[in-house]
Order: structure tokens, then C-alpha cells, then sequence
């Protein structure tokens, strides 16, 4: 598995030379194996949560499900982010009622 971290800062308005009204500070997290990727972000403002948003297979952007949650990439993905310090991970659940927490045996 490779596993590319990226540091993101979205403001609102995105004019830096404006006051900003909101800011997202954030990491993003792309786990990819072959053709097939998982995306999770975790906000510095949670440090220790993240949460699955989507895969991607063959850059195609789509959304989860609880069949995903079943692969060896999502439960390596699991594993590293736990390894990392995250207590909290969730997953965002299209078929669902939105963000599910990963169970701890995950």
C-alpha cells in the first residue's frame, strides 16, 4: 500500500488579502494500491478522528459502501491511520445515514 499525506488550508473567501470568514485546516489521506485508492481527511481541529470520504478506481470518483469497508486496502488504510494516532475513524456511507465509525476490530 502506498499511502501520500498532503497538509490543506482552505479559507473563506479564498482572497488572501480579505479577512477570511472561515478556515478549514485539514490533512488528506490517499491510500492506493493499483488502480484503487481510498481518500480520508482528518482536521487539525480533531486531530486524533479521520474519516473515509470515497475510492477511487481508475480515477473515477465514487462513493463508499459497507462492501468497501471489507477490502485489505480499507482495513491497511485502517490500520495506518490507528497506527498514526487516530482514535476515532469513521466512513462516510452512501447507502447510509452518512459517517458510520469503524468498528474497533477493524
Amino acid at each position: 500500500m502506498f499511502v501520500e499525506r498532503t497538509h490543506h488550508v482552505d479559507r473563506i473567501p479564498p482572497d488572501l488579502t480579505a479577512v477570511p470568514m472561515q478556515t478549514y485546516v485539514y490533512d488528506l489521506f490517499r491510500f492506493s494500491e493499483g488502480n484503487e485508492v481510498l481518500l480520508a481527511r482528518s482536521y487539525s481541529i480533531e486531530p486524533f478522528d479521520a474519516h473515509f470520504l470515497r475510492r477511487e478506481a481508475c480515477s473515477v470518483h465514487l462513493g463508499l459502501t459497507s462492501k468497501d469497508t471489507t477490502t485489505p486496502l480499507f482495513a491497511a488504510a485502517v490500520s495506518y491511520l490507528r497506527g498514526i494516532g487516530m482514535l476515532r475513524v469513521e466512513w462516510l456511507n452512501i447507502e447510509g445515514e452518512g459517517y458510520e465509525p469503524v468498528p474497533t476490530s477493524n
